[in-house]
């Protein structure tokens, strides 16, 4: 390992800088393949199938699964799971508080993963608007991600989202600086 690897990974120990993006009843929706809610068998046949996490992580989503309030929501291609995410309420650590103020009814998408024999094939930004459209337009969908993953963030601006907040965290203090 290098030094400059050595000092990415102490620096983004030390400060973390996370994107909010938002919206709320708009979106364009270019439906390529099939979009729905998938079972716990789904989930970890698609997991296994595409070597998407070790087998420890996958019986941990095994177990976990009755007990979360998210759910796995799937792009299907040829009926095979190409693309998922998990949607559920936002939880305060995710939002701050003048957001879920303003907005009522809000869901997050979080954990979101296309295989890799389907990426480049604009699957993220149709996963996120297949999502919005399962919720009507009074819902603030929300999403985040780390300011280095620059794919992430390039999927989420295609699907129409707008940064709403940004969040830095320095050892363990958060600063949210409005857009």
């Amino acid at each position: 390992m290098s030094i400059i690897q050595i000092l990415g990974r102490v620096i983004s120990k030390l400060i973390e800088i996370q994107f909010f993006y938002y919206t709320a009843g708009h979106l364009t929706n270019h439906k390529k393949s099939e979009g729905r809610f998938i079972n716990k068998e789904e989930l970890i046949d698609f997991f296994r199938t595409y070597n998407i996490y070790p087998e420890h992580m996958i019986q941990e989503y095994n177990r976990n699964f009755e007990s979360t309030d998210k759910r796995p929501f799937a792009i299907l291609h040829e009926n095979k799971i190409t693309s998922l995410g998990w949607v559920g309420k936002a939880s305060n650590h995710e939002t701050p508080s003048s957001i879920r103020q303003e907005f009522k009814k809000h869901i997050c998408i979080s954990d979101c993963v296309t295989a890799l024999p389907f990426r480049g094939n604009g699957l993220y930004p149709e996963l996120i608007n297949q999502i919005i459209s399962k919720y009507d337009k009074n819902t603030m969908v929300l999403i985040s991600t780390h300011f280095w993953n620059t794919q992430s963030r390039r999927g989420i601006e295609k699907s129409d989202m707008k940064i709403i907040i940004t969040r830095i965290k320095f050892l363990n203090l958060h600063f949210w600086l409005n857009k």
